[in-house]
């Protein structure tokens, strides 16, 4: 069937023959079925529990949740730089490679791992229902989480190659300034009013990161880079969403908030 050929071509002849037998790589659908359960249950099944109970607290596990992904990011980076990142890594493009190399390896085993760490961002949309904070579980959280997901997954099956790296770096760096604001505030009241100044400043990182990325990918679209303007194509619309989307935010609750008082 012209279906079942496509597919084959599609999920086998054109993967990246490095990683295209991995577990949660070789079947598009494992990641299409757990991200459609992330949206059931945030969106449908989470809420009808939660609907005549109490919020969790789920203090202690906020903590740990905190400190799990500010050591995990961090892990990510030093395992990245230590493959041999910095030997390869440039400012500018840095053309597709597929050869097997000990440090292409290393550095491919990092975007499958980060891959992971992206699926367990999945638990804190869950953390937000269990604690009734719907408010959270806004269009801009579900598309940058399931968007990042599925971004991920891509570049594992398909493109796995240095460029890429500068993205993962800088965003894990992102993320352990992130969170490491998430695991202060988690210890009450007090120290969320010492951190409320900060608070604008993460969500300017945050768009700040986009803007640097979506340059630094540009480069892709020059004439002696090559192997790599499909996936920065792809990579520089969704950043081009989440800066729109984080730009929103920040003027709906920093700017007119500001305005206000």
């Amino acid at each position: 069937m012209a279906v079942t050929r496509i597919y084959h071509y599609l999920n086998t002849d054109v993967a990246d023959p490095r990683t295209k037998d991995w577990s949660l790589i070789d079947n598009p659908l494992i990641i299409v079925l757990l991200s459609s359960m992330y949206l059931y249950i945030v969106l449908r099944l989470g809420p009808r529990y939660m609907k005549n109970r109490p919020a969790y607290g789920l203090s202690t596990f906020i903590k740990f949740y905190n400190s799990f992904q500010i050591a995990a990011n961090a892990l990510v980076i030093y395992h990245t730089v230590a493959a041999g990142w910095f030997e390869i890594n440039s400012w500018y493009c840095i053309s597709a490679d597929f050869a097997r190399t000990p440090r292409n390896d290393k550095i491919i085993a990092m975007m499958w791992y980060l891959l992971l760490l992206k699926l367990v961002d999945y638990i804190e949309t869950i953390v937000f229902v269990l604690r009734k904070k719907q408010r959270q579980v806004s269009f801009l959280h579900l598309y940058h989480h399931i968007s990042t997901v599925l971004i991920n997954w891509f570049i594992v099956k398909y493109q796995p190659h240095a460029m890429v790296m500068m993205v993962v770096v800088v965003n894990c760096g992102i993320h352990v300034i992130m969170y490491t604001y998430y695991l202060l505030a988690s210890f009450g009241p007090s120290m969320q009013k010492l951190l409320n100044p900060v608070k604008p400043f993460i969500t300017i990182m945050q768009i700040g990161q986009f803007i640097f990325l979506i340059l630094h990918q540009m480069q892709s679209f020059t004439t002696d880079c090559t192997g790599v303007k499909l996936l920065s194509g792809m990579m520089n619309v969704n950043l081009t969403i989440n800066l729109i989307l984080f730009i929103n935010f920040y003027r709906k609750n920093y700017t007119k908030k500001s305005k206000r008082q």
